[in-house]
């Protein structure tokens, strides 16, 4: 699979289970984890339900293939809630976690301007990077998880590679894939989509003035929940 060694510990207790129990018992952990997420939000029960109904669709998409796609969705959600209730070192690990299971709960570090308490924001990331990049090594060894990361890093970049091509049917359909289909430009590089957009979602800063206003944090919380999926190459 695609995913970080740290995974390993993540699907150890489902994994150790009679097949069908054990995946079963991981689709209702990914959709609890979803809704505890979705309920933790600063947001009233009936906007809540709303979003929960929106998600039923891609969570049974997620559940169905038994993917960690909902898993990442509630990191995210968590670690902007962890951030606003001045949580930091809960935020600081569920960006972690994300980024060193799927790479794409590193969008968490968006919030990092919503911390009360930066300083104790970054040692968390740093604290957490080191306990979850050796966590696997307890059921393994420094050496083969050390490798297990550097060859995580190669699939990576060999799979990016792969879903640039037009022919590869079911990736490569966010936005740069879309442009280059419906206009008919193959050669078209990702990154002539990728960097306006990062542009574009970092002058939303501009208004940092406005970062304890909740109507604010929210646009910001769309924003970066929107992002991996609007610019991945999957």
């Amino acid at each position: 699979n695609l995913y970080g060694p740290v995974f390993s510990v993540m699907i150890a207790p489902f994994a150790g289970l009679e097949t069908r129990l054990g995946a079963v018992l991981w689709a209702l952990t990914g959709a609890g984890v979803l809704y505890y997420a979705i309920r933790e939000l600063p947001l009233a029960r009936i906007q809540q339900n709303i979003i929960l109904l929106l998600c039923t669709q891609e969570l049974m998409g997620a559940s169905g293939w038994f993917q960690l796609n909902q898993f990442i969705g509630a990191f995210i959600i968590l670690t902007f809630t962890a951030v606003v209730k001045g949580k930091d070192m809960w935020a600081a690990f569920f960006i972690v976690l994300g980024t060193l299971t799927k790479v794409y709960g590193i969008v968490g570090l968006a919030f990092f301007f919503f911390s009360s308490n930066p300083k104790r924001f970054i040692g968390g990331l740093l604290l957490w990077g080191a306990v979850l990049f050796a966590l696997p090594m307890v059921i393994s060894s420094p050496q083969y998880i050390i490798n297990s990361y550097a060859e995580w890093y190669d699939a990576l970049v060999y799979k990016n590679a792969i879903n640039q091509h037009t022919s590869v049917v079911f990736q490569d359909i966010s936005a740069g894939g879309f442009i280059k289909r419906v206009f008919h430009i193959p050669w078209l590089s990702n990154m002539a989509v990728l960097v306006p957009a990062v542009i574009i979602f970092l002058s939303q800063y501009l208004r940092l003035n406005y970062r304890y206003n909740s109507r604010y944090r929210l646009y910001i919380l769309c924003s970066v929940l929107m992002f991996p999926v609007l610019f991945s190459s999957s």
